[in-house]
């Protein structure tokens, strides 16, 4: 079986220990991305199926999203050790002998668990679940069972149930001197694990030591509820100037934030909107994208043909835009939306591509992020400040926008006074700087 390393091994043990002596204890476990929390999970789960395949256990792991990785690494590695294919399973569950490990997702799981024999109660993700996850449901089967529970997690907002728990695991063990909550740092992994200190390095160049993704999943510590959006930005001020024209032998890409679509006048009538934000795309010096914005405009028109008329004649007729990215409000007619889209198409215009897409919360914390990471790393920069009403109106949504942070571990921008579109507008253009940072900012790494 692969050996494990030794702060792996010194949680190993502590846990392998309290499922012998069946005390029901419970352990916080923080380790950084990429450190072997999985494997460590799957080491636990075959060792003790194989050591229990006639007297029986019952393990139970509880993860949220797919169950076919642990399954399949869990098998894995029983498959590697002496047992070899004498080991089956179907449902998610894995059995050797009269052993058993049963996956399932946190809302898969019901008092009637209480009544079986469990030995070890493994939860991966745990910042990102509920208190009453735990309060109702987790912890009475826990008690009931006298199970062994392990909780995985990282730090989050430093006010979720799984943050609290660490606390009081650390506060307990002070008083006691018996070990109840682990804490692995990537300087700790980097020290045994070859070329981790090398990665670590190339992913903070990336993001940038200040991202939620780096702080919370490499050196383990908390965001808070949000931080700002565009920090980055109003530090250091756009050092080239806007673009009222395109330039020859020039990349251009654009974002076009829909805020408002009309089919047509009446006694209803408001205008069509849209916010554009055209951008020179560049390599940067490590190949990867580089995107100067260099032009907003405001647009409104009478309504959806006349904006897809407009935002045609901009992108593709004056610009020569390769490829532009659009958000279309989330309760927009459909019969506007069409308008819309065939009044804007870039038939006639070779090589263009354009994709339309409506806010959807995991793909808005996906971009929130990308962009928050792409200014200080100079991945995304914005023309100087010119006096304008737009670069006004681009100035006060940087200086109210923030990046929340919800308790499903999506991020979220927000602003603290009204806006009209321009975060949208760069959000956007996260698209044409690669995809770069997972869309939960606590989406587990491989291990």
């Amino acid at each position: 079986m692969h050996s494990l390393a030794s702060y792996q091994s010194d949680i190993a043990r502590a846990v392998l220990d309290s499922v012998q002596r069946h005390d029901g204890a419970s352990y916080t476990i923080e380790v950084a991305r990429g450190g072997g929390a999985r494997e460590l999970s799957a080491w636990l789960g075959s060792l003790l199926l194989a050591s229990h395949a006639n007297a029986g256990i019952h393990l139970l792991k509880i993860a949220a999203g797919d169950l076919g990785g642990p399954l399949a690494r869990l098998g894995a590695l029983l498959s590697s050790g002496e047992i070899g294919d004498a080991w089956s399973s179907d449902d998610r569950t894995a059995r050797v002998g009269r052993a058993e490990a049963r996956l399932m997702h946190p809302d898969e799981l019901t008092p009637a668990l209480a009544i079986s024999p469990v030995a070890l109660i493994e939860v991966t993700g745990a910042q990102l679940l509920p208190e009453a996850f735990f309060e109702q449901r987790l912890l009475p089967i826990a008690r009931a069972t006298g199970a062994t529970l392990v909780l995985y997690g990282q730090p989050w907002t430093g006010g979720s149930w799984f943050e609290t728990q660490c606390l009081r695991n650390r506060a307990a063990q002070d008083a006691d001197g018996v070990r109840r909550h682990f804490r692995v740092t990537w300087e700790t992994v980097a020290a045994e694990r070859a070329d981790y200190a090398a990665e670590v390095a190339r992913i903070r160049e990336r993001l940038g030591g200040d991202h939620p993704t780096f702080a919370t999943g490499f050196e383990l510590r908390a965001v808070g509820s949000s931080v700002p959006l565009f920090s980055a930005a109003l530090a250091t001020p756009g050092h080239f100037s806007r673009a009222r024209e395109p330039r020859p032998g020039t990349r251009y890409v654009a974002s076009v934030a829909v805020t408002r679509l009309s089919l047509s006048s009446g006694e209803a009538f408001a205008p069509s909107q849209a916010v554009v934000s055209i951008a020179e795309q560049q390599a940067g010096a490590n190949g990867t994208a580089v995107a100067r914005v260099v032009e907003h405009r405001w647009l409104r028109t009478m309504d959806a043909a006349a904006l897809g008329r407009t935002l045609r004649k901009l992108l593709f007729g004056n610009w020569g835009c390769a490829a532009v990215a659009a958000r279309l409000p989330s309760n927009v007619d459909p019969t506007s939306e069409a308008a819309l889209q065939v009044a804007m198409s870039p038939l006639g215009f070779s090589g263009v591509r354009v994709t339309w897409a409506k806010p959807e919360a995991l793909e808005v914390s996906r971009q929130a992020l990308e962009i928050h990471a792409a200014l200080p790393t100079g991945r995304l920069a914005l023309y100087a400040a010119d006096g304008s009403v737009e670069r006004r109106a681009l100035a006060h949504e940087l200086h109210n926008a923030t990046l929340g942070f919800r308790s499903d571990g999506l991020a979220e921008p927000r602003l603290s006074q009204g806006g009209e579109g321009v975060v949208d507008g760069l959000l956007l253009l996260s698209e044409f700087l690669g995809e770069t940072v997972p869309a939960r900012a606590l989406l587990p790494l491989a291990s």
